[in-house]
């Protein structure tokens, strides 16, 4: 046992305070580097939903934008302003093309698209942004500022999957998939010169003379005359996921595949032939992502969200490396907050997490820490101060244990699954079990033998609500099955609950008897589209309902929690937490994280956030009070809300 006064828990140490954002890397692969050369910054773009404004020179983190909570696939700097343009979304979805102002974290414009978006960029000296799409009229130009669309370029002439304006902005160069290279007046739309080159191209980046393109072609590198159209060279490599031209253009640096990811790669150009160069740090960098050239400097992303610097002399070094612990799940009992990762389960014992903590006051920590029993993801939920419940989350072969935390023993328990373990919670009826093939049990928490069995093809989830009433929610699997279910314990008489959701995956009821509300987190469709919705159902059989609050498209990582004084919450949205009370809709004050799984516990409401960070706010002001990031080192620290930052160790530093 370690005991120890963590400061971001307690609002009294009188250390100084460090006034900034986390200077930590994304969370997640990062898609996209780009450098801005006048300004010497380097801008990444994330899976988070972020794009990072760095220093590289000073290794200091400028900016977070949160952009989304989708992918961030593409950025592009534009040359003057604090501006970036970032392509948003997965490829499965419509493409939104977005603005923002990076020093003000304010989104200037939006463009959406129902075509794929090929590639956007802006014009060297910022009085355009063009993009194009796969359409016929692919090219469009943009007021850079506003968003409005510019009389230029306008006719249709087929797919332009790359173009570069010329430095004097007159001219534009487009290049179709079908092999033609393109040379245009800007503004009367003329065509100057039209010649043919290699069909088919991908990863097409310029050379800082703008004579030459390398591209990735099948399972080799060409560079491209695009003067002429001719193919100056081309060597045979792994397929390549992302190009660079250094400053001088003498050299092209690639992430290619390779046995552990992305590799990188480098080649000499003097403009006759590529030579591949020998690199001492190939080995020394996996799972890359992208790369990108500054003034002297090579950086390389990873897909776990590090950013590498190589100087010209070869020596290399960290510039930012997420060290944050993937959290699993989280539960609360007493004075105890209980966090799961997969190689360990960690218990800190503090005041802080009971009602009649006061902020001014001192108090001590403890922490317990013992190894994940099964070693992967896990579901935790506290039975009661001295037994933890522990089970393997999404994995074929269910398992479910209990984790004495006084003196760390494991039992497995002697109950045999058939699938995958859906839920488990503790109530007043018991353990409740359910797994994928719609089996329900609930079990007893002592012997840990049925005491309620149910199947229903389809269930996510099953609650107790009043007397020996239980709720099930589940999938519509036909026009006659229904998504919500009401079942006497007792009896096992079931009545459907009418609704015309496509399927219903949370369940929260308000109230001690039958006259409570029926909260449900659902998918439905609207209008020909999906949509997810927060709903309270209400009257004797919870035959009247109401859509409390709705998100176009399907957001199945929402949950819904409450209160014993009517609060009812829901993270439904990727943005703020709401809450509902009294047919009254309000909201938690913005934590600019994207919560997840929400838990009440005393007078304190928390979300395990996407990124593994936790938020805490105030139930009764509804302020948030800190958000807990936990790093791979047993470090903890805590921004408040207003950015200050506290150490669990004071040497330490992120």
């Amino acid at each position: 046992m370690k005991r120890k006064v963590l400061a971001f828990l307690l609002f009294c140490l009188s250390s100084s305070f460090l006034y900034s954002q986390v200077p930590v890397a994304h969370f997640g692969k990062i898609n996209d580097l780009t450098y801005d050369a006048d300004r010497r910054l380097l801008i990444s773009a994330g899976e988070d939903g972020t794009v990072r404004i760095w220093n590289p020179e000073e290794k200091r983190l400028l900016s977070v934008v949160r952009i989304s909570y989708k992918p961030v696939r593409k950025v592009a700097v534009h040359p003057t302003e604090p501006h970036v343009a970032v392509l948003v979304g997965d490829s499965l979805q419509a493409d939104v093309l977005e603005v923002w102002d990076w020093q003000r974290q304010r989104r200037l414009f939006m463009v959406e698209s129902d075509k794929q978006l090929m590639h956007f960029a802006y014009s060297p000296k910022g009085t355009y942004l063009f993009y194009s799409q796969a359409d016929y009229k692919s090219l469009t130009a943009l007021n850079p500022r506003t968003g409005r669309v510019l009389p230029y370029m306008g006719r249709g002439f087929g797919i332009v999957s790359y173009f570069t304006v010329a430095r004097n902005e007159s001219n534009i160069m487009t290049y179709q998939p079908s092999g033609s290279i393109t040379y245009w007046d800007i503004r009367t739309g003329r065509m100057v010169k039209q010649i043919r080159a290699p069909a088919d191209l991908e990863v097409i980046r310029i050379s800082p003379n703008n004579r030459y393109i390398a591209a990735k072609l099948g399972q080799e590198l060409l560079v491209v005359d695009i003067l002429s159209g001719e193919t100056v060279d081309r060597t045979r490599t792994a397929g390549i996921l992302d190009l660079s031209y250094s400053p001088a253009g003498n050299e092209i640096a690639g992430v290619v595949e390779g046995g552990n990811g992305g590799v990188v790669k480098k080649w000499y150009f003097g403009g006759k032939f590529l030579i591949e160069l020998a690199t001492s740090y190939e080995d020394r960098f996996s799972q890359l992502s992208s790369v990108v050239y500054s003034d002297r400097d090579l950086y390389l992303a990873t897909s776990a969200g590090s950013i590498a610097v190589v100087a010209a002399g070869g020596e290399d070094s960290l510039l930012a490396q997420d060290k944050r612990r993937e959290i699993t799940d989280l539960s609360f009992f007493g004075s105890a907050m209980t966090v799961a990762s997969i190689s360990e389960i960690v218990i800190t014992d503090s005041e802080f997490f009971l009602p009649s903590y006061r902020q001014d006051t001192d108090a001590e920590v403890k922490e317990l820490h013992f190894p994940n029993p099964f070693g992967c993801a896990v579901g935790i939920t506290h039975l009661d101060a001295q037994r933890l419940l522990v089970w393997c989350k999404g994995e074929e072969q269910a398992k479910l244990a209990v984790l004495n935390t006084w003196y760390g023993g494991v039992q497995q328990l002697p109950v045999v699954f058939d699938s995958p373990i859906r839920q488990v919670s503790v109530s007043r009826e018991g353990i409740v079990v359910v797994e994928e093939s719609g089996r329900c049990r609930i079990l007893d928490v002592n012997t840990f033998s049925a005491t309620f069995q149910y199947n229903a093809p389809g269930m996510n989830k099953l609650i107790p609500t009043f007397a020996d009433s239980l709720i099930g929610a589940k999938t519509r699997l036909s026009s006659f099955s229904g998504p919500l279910l009401q079942i006497n314990r007792r009896t096992g008489e079931t009545v459907p609950i009418q609704d015309p959701s496509l399927f219903v995956y949370d369940l929260f009821y308000s109230g001690t008897g039958r006259g409570g509300e029926l909260y449900t987190l659902a998918v439905e469709q609207s209008s020909g589209a999906e949509r997810t919705v927060v709903k309270v159902h209400t009257g004797f059989a919870f035959e009247r309902s109401r859509v409390l609050k709705a998100f176009a498209g399907e957001d199945l990582g929402a949950s819904l929690v409450g209160d014993d004084e009517g609060n009812v919450f829901s993270s439904l949205g990727y943005d703020s937490v709401s809450v509902f009370r009294n047919s009254q809709i309000g909201e938690l004050e913005a934590s600019g994280q994207i919560p997840r799984k929400l838990l009440v516990h005393n007078d304190k409401i928390y979300s395990l956030n996407r990124d593994s960070s936790i938020s805490v706010w105030d139930i009764s002001s509804r302020r948030l009070l800190l958000t807990i990031y936990l790093f791979v080192d047993g470090t903890w620290i805590a921004q408040d809300r207003n950015g200050a930052l506290r150490f669990s160790r004071e040497e330490d530093s992120y």
